[in-house]
């Protein structure tokens, strides 16, 4: 039997002599003093890394956050009500509303007189008089036909001048609230509240609630009313109060045409009724 022997592998101090060059030492180490390097060297580089400088999202995470800057609120007032009524008034919006209530007033008179004369026909029709009773019947519904259309008429035209007076009001207070904003910058106000001014003269407890309604600052600074400023911005005449004595007593009447005639006697030959109730004027 023959048996061969393996050569064993060279050890790593024995490759690195025969590696090493003729004349030069070479240098062993042993297992230990191997481990004794590489730990030295692992805490070499753990010491380098705690060196380094700190990481951008650290520096970032510990500033303060930044307070929001909360914008200063000044309130100031105006007595926005009052100065409408006032402008409305003026020159810049009552010609137009007169020349509209000439010209309903124009158009309705001609009905009116025609309606009072045929009334004056029917009540003196003799009721004993059998041909002026048929004539009186026909007469009746011509009346009672140009009674209706008057009436008709009559409410169109109330609808169109209310239409006018609207579109004046809403005219009106854009207006005055564009220079109550400009006033209220120019003193270095943010906001302005509509607030009646002046005593409270209602005497009706239901127009009293209203006028506290109408007044929601109950305490305010001094001076920072600014009514009189936008008057005169305005060029609109001084305030004065005027007591509660009728509703919508500050404001432009709606213009009442010619009333309807009183009712005609019923149709000739039957007893007398009413006719059919006129429609209120408009108010």
């Amino acid at each position: 039997m023959v048996v061969f022997k393996l050569p064993q592998p060279p050890s790593l101090s024995l490759t690195f002599a025969r590696l090493a060059p003729a004349g030069i030492p070479c240098f062993t180490m042993r297992t230990s003093e191997r481990l004794i390097v590489y730990g030295l060297l692992a805490l070499a580089l753990v010491g380098a890394s705690r060196g380094l400088p700190a990481l951008a999202p650290t520096a970032i995470a510990t500033q303060p956050a930044p307070t929001p800057s909360i914008p200063t609120t000044r309130l100031a007032t105006c007595d926005v009500y009052a100065l409408v009524e006032k402008l409305v008034d003026s020159d810049t919006y009552a010609p137009a509303r007169k020349s509209e209530e000439a010209r309903i007033t124009a158009l309705l008179e001609p009905a009116q007189t025609e309606l009072q004369r045929l009334q004056a026909e029917l009540q003196a029709i003799n009721p004993q008089d059998p041909a002026a009773q048929a004539a009186g019947q026909q007469k009746f519904q011509a009346f009672e036909a140009k009674r209706q259309e008057f009436n008709t008429q009559r409410e169109a035209m109330a609808a169109d001048y209310t239409k006018l007076v609207s579109s004046q009001f809403i005219d009106a207070y854009t207006k005055i609230a564009a220079q109550a904003k400009l006033v209220a910058a120019q003193r270095g106000y943010t906001h302005v509240i509509s607030q009646k001014s002046g005593a409270m003269l209602a005497t009706d407890p239901r127009r009293l609630v209203e006028d506290f309604l109408a007044r929601p600052i109950t305490v305010a600074p001094d001076g920072s009313d600014l009514t009189d400023a936008v008057r005169v911005a305005m060029n609109l005449p001084e305030l004065t109060a005027k007591p509660d004595t009728a509703p919508q007593a500050n404001t432009p009447a709606t213009p009442r045409p010619p009333p309807p005639p009183p009712r005609p006697p019923g149709p000739p030959g039957t007893p007398s009724a009413p006719g059919p109730p006129a429609p209120p004027p408009p108010t």
